[in-house]
């Protein structure tokens, strides 16, 4: 019976207990790594103000533009022109337009954008200094280099050509009295003056205006025009203002707000004119095709009535009677109907296929025509010979005429069309930088930087803890089998007592570091108390009353815990002799 009463008993732990000690434990982790912690975030927080200070701004032009989804590209009361330069406009096609290279490389002809020419600033932060600085505050920068821009620089090169390498940058070092000198790596190529022309080794430089300190140096480069069209596309954005509102919004981003608000201007325009000349083109282009039919139809039109009054002559002027008359009008109405789709056919066939909505309704109705004139055909057949001859002849000359009169006002019509086209865009809102920069937002930079610094940190920490296999707790030493008589907590009593011998500038007797003498209820001491009491019990089988103190390594308390042992044993009235057997880095004499 008394064996099965002494049977192992089993012990559940508490998991709400766990999970308190694992938040214990991390809070351990974060409290022991403080300033690992305290380090790693403050060095963010630097790299985090460094970049928000000295980021290049990035400011934002916007411009809106209409795009008409039916243009009648054409003067007040020429309507009929209309259905002919009618463009139907896609939103997304315009959006590729108004992005296309060829915009793009108009705007950078006019603009001079294929020629790069920047100041050389200090390294790295130079040009954030003169940002927040300004001119007047990093004046005396400038005297100690002067080779760099520190504010205010102007300068505009109109003309720039480069024989040969045309990747090779150049070094303008301005001069005085608005001279220049430019440089190739450590070879000079040409001097030259502001406004005037200068030449020599393959290279042509134009400088129209140059404000600078002597000694300045800036950078000059051409770049290939395509790479300039792709630059200014990625830099432009084009997004149409609602779901159906054919409007487009034109965005553009860039370090400068007055070249960028020029740069958007200017695709604008360009955009604009694109589209006029679009227009413009289809009106040329059937001006010429009526231009060339002109000599025919005259030629016709001369050629028939020539017949008419031989026929006359021949026939002693032989007249219409009025059923014959009525039956002339409708065929000229017919066939002047019907030449004038044949003109709209040919116009619609280099524009459209015949599986066209418009190119078929255009067949359906000359098939109604033709037919209509087949049914008059049939009537004239029933009349006299002379009458069909004469008729005939008539009907040639006036249609001719009709034709005739019809293309004449057709290419007036054209012509001030062409004068007056105004395209199917309009532009609603010129380019304008609206506010500040829209980058970088520097408290938000800052702020993440700083977050991003403290999460690596802890993360850092909790990680040193993880991979540290030492021991963490009187738990881990007594799960191996090795009893644990006390646990001595760090005392701050004892680093504030030894500050106060070492900085007192005699040494008395009654001066020492001694802990349990300075004072006698601190934690650390009630521990050591209460660890001579387990050395008391865990001595009464053994003969000797010798204890050795030792530890893995440097400055783990070996010393103290000695020292202090000794005199609670002593205050208890035991004669305690004390040994400092560190033969190398003895301590225990600065303790007394």
């Amino acid at each position: 019976m008394e064996n099965k009463t002494n049977q192992q008993n089993t012990y559940i732990q508490d998991p709400v207990y766990e999970e308190e000690n694992e938040i214990g434990k991390l809070v351990g982790l974060l409290v022991d790594g403080r300033w690992i912690i305290l380090t790693v975030t403050l060095v963010f927080f630097l790299i985090g103000y460094y970049r928000a200070m000295f980021a290049i701004p990035i400011y934002q032009a916007n411009a809106l533009v209409q795009v008409s989804n039916d243009s009648n590209s054409v003067v007040t009361g020429l309507t009929d022109m209309g259905s002919v330069f009618s463009l139907p406009s896609s939103i997304e096609s315009e959006k590729v337009v108004v992005s296309s290279r060829m915009v793009m490389e108009q705007v950078a002809n006019e603009l001079g954008l294929e020629i790069g020419v920047a100041p050389v600033y200090f390294p790295d932060i130079g040009k954030g200094l003169v940002r927040i600085l300004g001119e007047d505050g990093t004046h005396w920068l400038a005297s100690l280099y002067p080779k760099y821009a520190w504010g205010g620089e102007v300068i505009n090169v109109s003309r720039l050509e480069i024989d040969g390498d045309q990747d090779r940058k150049l070094m303008l070092v301005a001069g005085e009295g608005g001279n220049y000198r430019i440089l190739s790596g450590e070879q000079m190529i040409l001097t030259g003056k502001v406004g005037e022309l200068a030449r020599n080794k393959g290279v042509s430089v134009l400088v129209t205006d140059l404000k600078s300190r002597p000694g300045v140096q800036f950078e000059l480069w051409k770049i290939p025009l395509l790479s300039v069209a792709q630059q200014l596309q990625g830099s432009l954005t084009v997004e149409e203002v609602g779901e159906w509102s054919s409007v487009l919004e034109l965005t553009y981003k860039g370090e400068e707000p007055a070249k960028i608000r020029k740069i958007l201007n200017s695709i604008t325009q360009h955009y604009l004119m694109q589209n006029v000349q679009l227009m413009s083109a289809e009106a040329e282009k059937r001006l010429k095709f009526l231009e060339t039919k002109l000599p025919e139809i005259k030629a016709s039109l001369e050629a028939t009535e020539n017949l008419l009054n031989a026929y006359r002559l021949k026939n002693d002027s032989v007249d219409l009677t009025l059923e014959t008359r009525a039956i002339l009008e409708q065929i000229v109405n017919l066939d002047a109907q019907l030449n004038e789709l044949t003109f709209k056919e040919a116009e619609l066939s280099r524009r459209f296929t015949k599986s066209h909505p418009n190119y078929v309704a255009l067949l359906s109705k000359q098939k109604t025509l033709l037919k209509q004139r087949a049914e008059l055909s049939e009537q004239v057949h029933k009349l006299p010979v002379t009458q069909q001859e004469i008729l005939r002849l008539t009907r040639d000359m006036e249609v001719n005429q009709a034709i005739y009169i019809q293309l004449l006002n057709t290419v007036q019509e054209l012509k001030v069309v062409k004068a007056g086209t105004v395209g199917n865009v309009r532009i609603l809102d010129r380019a304008e930088v609206l506010g500040g920069p829209i980058s970088p937002r520097r408290g938000r930079m800052i702020l993440i930087s700083t977050l991003l610094g403290f999460i690596l940190a802890v993360g850092l920490v909790w990680l040193r803890g993880i991979l540290h296999r030492g021991i963490k707790s009187p738990d881990d030493i007594e799960g191996i089998g090795i009893p644990v008589y006390a646990s001595i907590p760090n005392s701050a009593a004892q680093k504030t007592i030894e500050q106060l011998v070492q900085g007192s500038e005699k040494t008395g007797p009654n001066e020492s570091m001694l802990l349990a003498v300075h004072a006698k209820d601190d934690p650390a001491i009630e521990a050591i108390r209460s660890l001579r009491t387990s050395m008391h019990f865990a001595m009464l089988e053994t003969e000797k009353n010798i204890l050795v103190i030792t530890g893995p390594g440097q400055d783990v308390g070996k010393s103290f815990v000695s020292a202090n042992l000794a005199v609670v044993y002593a205050q208890s009235g035991n004669k305690v002799l004390l040994i400092d057997a560190d033969m190398r880095k003895g301590y225990m004499q600065m303790m007394f």
